[in-house]
């Protein structure tokens, strides 16, 4: 199995010292992120006791784009409206408050990588699903490695899994049984075909029978909930 590397913005080094840096930012919130903005800030920066690095003379405002358009953007501590006027996002302010560090910059290192990811999906794939697997299933899920989590949660942000599986898809790996092309994904209209198919070679067949095939037919396609709602949809317009 690859291994995929993250590549994170190293501006600053030590990420502990954004804080710092984006309270000093708050002065200048509501402003539009020019040249000149940029500049001021720099001076700012330069000016302060708790910056170490160097402002370049020439070009300050470069040196101030190096500071915020990098990891402070990047992990969302700060974002630009359409003005391009400068906005402390939620997760910028508790930063500044130094509140919990840790715990926030996971949240948002998983929503930089993983953005259609909830986070408390991510922990609770990470702490609760192994459990299951144990308990549940009788099954190692020491086995796991962390290139398995990572790849899961790769492909649901890419759209290849759905949630709803990410248990069977976890055992697949640890029983080393795991092919991808078994769990892709199918649109909608996919679905929705299949599911008139299964609807017609049943004729007068009710709803938990109909399911029962279609979780069958679906298995690791598309989650539970998807494919129960559509069917209820074509037995609705008296497909059935």
């Amino acid at each position: 199995m690859s291994i995929k590397t993250w590549s994170i913005p190293t501006s600053p080094r030590n990420p502990y010292k954004l804080s710092d840096e984006l309270m000093l930012l708050t002065k200048f919130e509501g402003k539009k992120w020019d040249k000149e903005t940029q500049g001021l800030y720099a001076h700012k920066l330069g000016e302060s006791e708790f910056y170490k690095g160097k402002i370049y003379a020439k070009e300050p405002d470069f040196s101030a784009r190096d500071r915020i358009n990098r990891s402070p953007k990047t992990f969302g501590f700060v974002r630009f409206d359409n003005g391009n006027k400068i906005k402390i996002t939620p997760a910028g302010k508790q930063l500044i408050e130094k509140g919990n560090l840790s715990d926030l910059f996971l949240r948002q290192l998983l929503k930089w990588q993983y953005p259609s990811v909830k986070p408390a999906f991510v922990a609770e794939t990470l702490i609760s699903v192994p459990l299951d697997i144990k308990r549940q299933f009788h099954h190692d899920p020491e086995k796991l490695t962390e290139e398995n989590f990572r790849d899961v949660f790769r492909y649901l942000s890419e759209g290849n899994i759905h949630k709803d599986i990410v248990l069977d898809v976890l055992i697949d790996m640890v029983t080393d049984k795991f092919d991808i092309k078994r769990y892709a994904a199918l649109g909608t209209e996919e679905i929705h075909k299949e599911l008139l198919k299964i609807v017609a070679e049943n004729k007068g067949a009710p709803f938990p029978a109909l399911m029962g095939l279609a979780m069958k037919r679906l298995a690791g396609k598309a989650s539970g909930k998807f494919i129960s709602e559509q069917l209820q949809r074509i037995m609705a317009k008296g497909h059935n």
